[in-house]
């Protein structure tokens, strides 16, 4: 029997062989060597004193001569029962030199035992605990040089005044948990297969060193109380090596916390995280990849120096002024001022750099790579981030901050920025992946010439706003998202010159507002381009919505202007529900079915507004209300409404009746807005690695009359007039070894007067460094049919570049599935007539 049982424990310890503690081998020492294949149980002082007589084992049980047990082996399999259990027993107890193996509860189960001492014990449990104890806050306990094997906790200590294990090596689904005691933990070998290494749970004190610990989730867990158990604990983790594949080192709510000269890898979150946990000690750590999460910071720094994160140093600082930091890995930065952080490259699993009531801190040519957020700022005044490359969950999280400039920055976000209590920002020509952010609480806020693509998800929207004053958004390019910008309780705001493609929900919504003016914005593919309700003072002009279900959606609002739109919906191209005081004037309402839906207006006029379908014109108005007073129409255009003109006028001789009773007096015959033939739009990605210089990109656009024409590159506008023949070049100066795009759109109204149409994007490549690998060259010919209409067709080519570096298509966008309708209803209009 002992022979197999020596060859089963040298299998054992095969899979920890790589651990640096060689388990001891330990002879059977003096005294009588005891073999069971069941439990050992001791009830009280009595019950020790007779098994001591029994079994021949030395000692009164006092503390200069405890009673030893030793030489056992117990090897038995009952998961109900401990292998060795002993408990109410005030003697002193040593335990050592002993075998225990199989499945049972507990190896060896202390309860209210009041000091045990425990050497060169092997424990292997195949089902339960290795070793369990539980006192009543004045018992103490002692494990050292022992193996431990188990398939729950390898120790579960519990209201124990002193429990110390040391030099032993302790392997289990999670290994020490150490509760409501004083727990000393030295120099072990630990490995916890599923849960964490060392678990600290209201301690009286505790001090974790120069142990080995390998963990699934965490290395150390620490939870105290916010006040200490007793006065002036002693908390400290030092030395240790960690290897976890969750967080290192984390402390929830323990004051006084020295972590100093540790060593953590493979953290996938945090390596050292901290919550509430004030007065700490931070030095010298050196850690992987996760890096340092304190919160509050204010609070929790006592002191934070030596530590390495990937081998580069980790900067805290408070109170200091008119410094340039540059090859730092992580940033502290507390009540300082006039510091430049430059040029750094930070990859890491927590938060980058964090401001707390700071003033005049410029961030710029950083590169971060983080799964939190890339820059935190609380109380700052005077925030400028330029040039700055995020990758990672969140770009941007700033509280109660004013004076912030975000410019120029290349950002790849999972989840939305934040922005709360903020004043006097810019945002300016930012290119976004992701979401582009969360305002709440903000006041005289720029957004202007931003570039957000989010078509890899559809969450949020690209912009979400609340309660905001003094808000302009004007020239972004948005693509994707679940809805475009989102804004509730927006005062005195702008949101002009926009371009909004493709989302899934609604462009541009806002609620609760006033005195916001919605101006000049192009709306592409779309639910709804414009939804606003409980607002007034609203004023939504010279926009232009295509491919939408319906174009603009009005409810419960007062003193609207609504006026030179051109709405193109395939519902409704306007929906007015509980409107008052309001106009609207020189639009354009497109739509196949019903133009318009009208319910619940007071003093509302419809003046030279063109109606135009394709179906008998219908206007659905819902008077059942009773609330449907002084609603005129007057010179409007109807597309479905046959008139004679018998003075030539250009007004109808008969009133067209709109609905039951309500006329419009002086229809025209004509339509009085120009026809918007079609609106050009051609997003053109083109992707530069490029050296820092000059470079130059060029399009050619011929045979084709636009009149008028804007031209925009990156959201800017760079031309605008009258085009038949042309090429336009932008120039710009990219940043060194740094992708760069460039986006160029065209919008202006199509005159048919030339046979064809060629759009060709085409770099001049002889300026550029380096191109995509391919460029894709669209050529769209238009031509005019015998009805006078006109017809598409579209071919591709390819023309290689000499560059093989950052392969990204160049040209893949044209509305081109839309335009033969489109083309078709505004050229009825006018062959009708």
């Amino acid at each position: 029997m002992k022979d197999s049982v020596t060859l089963f424990v040298i299998i054992l310890f095969l899979p920890y062989a790589s651990f640096s503690y060689t388990p001891l081998i330990m002879g059977k020492g003096v005294g009588v060597s005891l073999t069971m294949t069941n439990s050992l149980i001791i009830h009280g002082d009595g019950d020790l004193l007779n098994k001591t007589a029994q079994f021949g084992w030395s000692g009164t049980g006092s503390v200069l001569d405890p009673i030893i047990i030793s030489n056992l082996e117990i090897v038995f399999d009952n998961w109900s029962l401990n292998a060795i259990e002993i408990s109410n027993v005030s003697l002193s107890i040593v335990i050592k030199d002993s075998f225990l193996n199989g499945s049972f509860l507990n190896g060896i189960s202390l309860s209210n035992v009041s000091s045990v001492s425990v050497m060169s014990l092997n424990v292997t449990n195949f089902s339960g605990t290795g070793i369990s104890v539980k006192g009543f806050g004045n018992e103490t306990f002692t494990l050292e040089h022992s193996f431990i094997s188990a398939n729950g906790n390898a120790i579960d200590a519990y209201n124990y005044s002193a429990i110390s294990i040391s030099d032993s090596q302790l392997n289990g689904q999670r290994g020490i948990r150490c509760q409501f005691s004083g727990c000393g933990i030295f120099r072990n070998t630990i490995s916890a297969k599923t849960g964490y290494g060392i678990y600290i749970n209201y301690p009286f004190n505790f001090e974790i060193a120069n142990n080995s610990i390998s963990s699934e989730t965490n290395g150390i867990d620490i939870y105290s109380y916010s006040q200490p158990l007793q006065v002036n604990p002693v908390f400290v983790v030092s030395q240790n090596l960690i290897v976890t594949n969750y967080y290192g080192i984390t402390a929830y709510f323990t004051p006084f916390l020295n972590i100093t000269g540790n060593t953590v890898s493979g953290a996938f979150y945090e390596s050292i995280y901290t919550y509430y946990t004030s007065n700490m000690t931070i030095d010298d750590n050196h850690l992987e990849f996760g890096g340092i999460f304190v919160n509050p910071i204010e609070t929790a720094i006592f002191s934070m120096k030596g530590n390495t994160l990937a081998g580069i140093p980790i900067f805290y600082g408070n109170g200091i002024n008119d410094m340039t930091l540059t090859d730092v890995s992580q940033v502290f930065l507390i009540n300082s001022s006039n510091i430049d952080i430059d040029s750094n490259i930070l990859q890491i699993n927590t938060d980058a750099i964090t401001l707390i009531n700071s003033t005049s801190i410029s961030i710029t040519g950083s590169v971060l790579n983080t799964k939190k957020t890339g820059i935190t700022a609380e109380h700052v005044n005077g925030l400028t981030v330029e040039d700055l490359v995020f990758s990672g969950n969140q770009a941007f999280d700033i509280t109660d901050s004013a004076n912030l400039i975000l410019a120029s920055n290349l950002i790849n976000e999972e989840s939305q920025s934040r922005y709360y209590s903020v004043s006097n920002m810019l945002i300016q020509n930012n290119m976004i992946n992701g979401y582009f952010g969360y305002l709440y609480n903000a006041s005289h806020v720029t957004i202007e010439s931003n570039r957000v693509s989010n078509n890899d998800f559809d969450d949020y929207p690209i912009l979400d706003g609340v309660l905001m004053d003094m808000l302009n958004i004007r020239d972004n390019y948005l693509s994707g998202g679940e809805d475009g910008f989102v804004l509730d309780s927006i005062f005195n705001s702008t949101i002009s010159s926009n371009v909004i493609l493709e989302s899934g929900g609604t462009a541009l919504q806002f609620s609760s507002s006033s005195n916001v003016s919605i101006v000049n914005n192009i709306i592409v593919n779309h639910q709804t381009g414009i939804l606003g309700s409980f607002s007034s003072h609203v004023v939504i002009s010279d926009n232009w919505a295509f491919n939408t279900l319906t174009g603009v959606e009005l409810s419960v609002a007062d003193t609207a202007l609504i006026f030179g739109n051109d709405l193109d919906g395939f519902d409704f191209g306007i929906s007015l529900q509980d409107i008052s005081n309001s106009s609207l004037f020189s639009n354009i309402f497109v739509s196949p079915n019903k133009i318009s839906r009208i319910k619940n207006l007071s003093n509302v006029s419809f003046t030279f507004n063109d109606f135009v379908q394709s179906v008998p014109f219908s206007v659905m108005m819902d008077s059942s209300s009773g609330n449907f007073a002084n609603v005129t129409f007057d010179q409007n255009y109807w597309s479905g409404y046959e008139a004679n003109d018998t003075n030539s006028d250009g007004l109808a001789d008969d009133p067209y009746e709109v609905y039951q009773g309500v006329f419009d007096n002086n229809s025209h015959i004509d339509a009085n807005n120009d026809p918007r033939n079609d609106i050009l739009v051609i997003p053109d990605n083109l992707v530069l690695i490029a050296e820092g210089s000059p470079q130059e990109i060029c399009w050619t656009i011929s045979n084709l009359l636009i009149a008028p024409y804007s031209l925009f590159a990156d959201g800017v506008l760079i031309d605008e007039g009258y085009l038949n023949s042309s090429q336009f070049c932008y120039s710009f100066t990219p940043a060194a070894n740094k992708s760069s795009t460039v986006n160029l759109l065209v919008h202006g109204y199509l005159d048919l007067i030339q046979s064809s149409v060629v759009i060709i994007p085409a770099p001049s490549t002889s300026t550029l460094t380096s191109i995509s690998e391919t460029t894709n060259l669209e050529t769209i010919t238009v031509t005019k049919t015998a009805e006078g209409l006109p017809s598409f067709s579209s071919s591709s080519s390819v023309e290689s570049s000499t560059s093989e570096t950052s392969p990204y298509p160049l040209f893949f966008f044209l509305l081109t599935l839309f335009l033969v309708p489109y083309y078709k209803k505004r050229r009825n209009k006018l062959n009708e007539n």
